[in-house]
């Protein structure tokens, strides 16, 4: 699984500087995702697989996965592949920063216009609340 090397060489860098636990959610899936997750993920430190019993929607599992995470820092991320992982190092430069928040986006990105126009209102919103 290409997101699990990509995440083991990220977490090498993160765990270099703070305490790392790694929290997959599955969110229903009807194939054997947990099972991969669980044996591609064995060799990482501080993780777990929390499985839904059914597809809940996207926002509802990124819920479940924050309440059942333990920490002082979160990040979330698609392990999709979309999105590199290693963004999250520059994430946690801001954090030390001074940043309470650090958020990214994508510029390019393809899909419809209706979605990249909501997608950019959102952004808008995330901009204003945070000043």
């Amino acid at each position: 699984m290409e997101f699990i090397r990509s995440l083991e060489s990220t977490l090498l860098r993160l765990r270099q500087r703070l305490k790392v636990q790694v929290l997959f959610v599955d969110n229903g899936s009807t194939d054997s995702s947990h099972t991969l997750l669980l044996s591609q993920s064995r060799d990482l430190l501080d993780f777990g697989v929390l499985v839904l019993t059914r597809n809940f929607g996207y926002e509802t599992a990124l819920i479940a996965g924050l309440s059942h995470a333990n920490g002082d820092l979160f990040a979330l991320c698609d392990s999709d592949g979309e999105d590199p992982v290693g963004f999250l190092i520059s994430f946690l430069d801001a954090i030390e920063e001074g940043f309470e928040i650090a958020i990214g986006i994508r510029r390019k990105r393809h899909e419809p216009r209706r979605i990249q126009w909501l997608r950019n209102a959102g952004y808008v919103i995330l901009s204003k609340m945070s000043d």
